[in-house]
């Protein structure tokens, strides 16, 4: 995973996330700004699920991963 430094700090954090840009750059016109505000929260507390379940996540991810590999497609 890319890793950014944050200032002369030494916290790093992940490459990814919902950045500053405006919700319609790029994408459209603007959504309803109580969804988009909404939206803020919910990405927090669903990468805060994955940050905490991510050794279960690989684990299963992995066992899926094999399972492919030797002709089941579940």
């Amino acid at each position: 995973m890319q890793k950014r430094k944050l200032g002369n700090s030494n916290l790093e954090v992940s490459a990814l996330g919902l950045g500053c840009m405006g919700m319609s750059v790029g994408y459209g016109p603007a959504s309803d700004k109580k969804e988009m505000i909404s939206l803020i929260p919910d990405s927090c507390r669903t990468w805060r699920h994955i940050f905490r379940h991510r050794r279960s996540l690989w684990s299963l991810h992995k066992r899926r991963t094999r399972g492919r590999s030797a002709g089941s497609t579940s």
